[in-house]
């Protein structure tokens, strides 16, 4: 059970990758707000990126975040 709560945790800490406003925007755990909304269109991306940002990509610290939005963003 200690496994299952710490897994658990893991997967709701950390970031959220989303649209907000047409834009690709960040979360930061479970804020009902975005933390950042960057200056990228989700328009100008290719659908798959746009399906993905959708559902939302979770990202569990600061390294993939900076990762994801170098990826998006560039």
């Amino acid at each position: 059970m200690k496994k299952y709560n710490w897994l658990l945790l893991l997967t709701l800490a950390g970031y959220l990758l989303g649209i907000s406003r047409g834009y690709v925007a960040v979360w930061k755990d479970e804020d009902p707000e975005p933390m950042l909304v960057t200056r990228m269109p989700v328009a100008l991306l290719p659908k798959k990126d746009v399906e993905a940002l959708e559902k939302g990509i979770r990202l569990p610290d600061d390294y993939t975040l900076v990762q994801a939005l170098e990826d998006f963003c560039s």
